[in-house]
């Protein structure tokens, strides 16, 4: 019964936030809609594994920068989304970050060597929606 309770708050949680991110990039002009993970196989080990999609099904990666105040944040996310499959933009959400500023976030992006095969863009703290490169 815990597992249920849980699983329920836990897509409760996750349409929330849905929400919160439909409603941020309403006025940017990109569609929302959420991707997940498919099985790829994997011919040096012989077995299927779980590879991750992009958030969004258009190929649009989130990251969300709420604490982030450090260059090596912003240098991960961009390789984790260099994993993904059909990922060829990222988004950093700087909306409510309090501990980096705009700029100090775009020079971090540019100074990043990973990434290179899709568009950055920046949801700047006025929620502007600003491409880096």
């Amino acid at each position: 019964m815990f597992i249920f309770l849980h699983a329920i708050s836990c897509v409760e949680v996750i349409s929330e936030l849905y929400y919160l991110l439909q409603e941020r990039c309403y006025g940017t002009g990109i569609r929302v809609f959420l991707g997940d993970r498919v099985l790829v196989f994997n011919p040096a080990t012989g077995v299927e594994e779980e590879k991750g999609l992009a958030d969004l099904k258009n190929g649009v990666d989130i990251k969300t920068l709420t604490m982030a105040a450090s260059r090596n944040t912003v240098d991960s996310y961009l390789r984790n989304t260099s994993k993904k499959l059909d990922a060829t933009t990222v988004i950093f959400d700087n909306v409510d970050n309090h501990g980096a500023s705009d700029d100090e976030i775009i020079q971090w992006i540019r100074r990043s060597q990973r990434f290179k095969r899709g568009k950055i863009y920046i949801l700047s703290q006025g929620s502007a929606l600003i491409r880096i490169r």
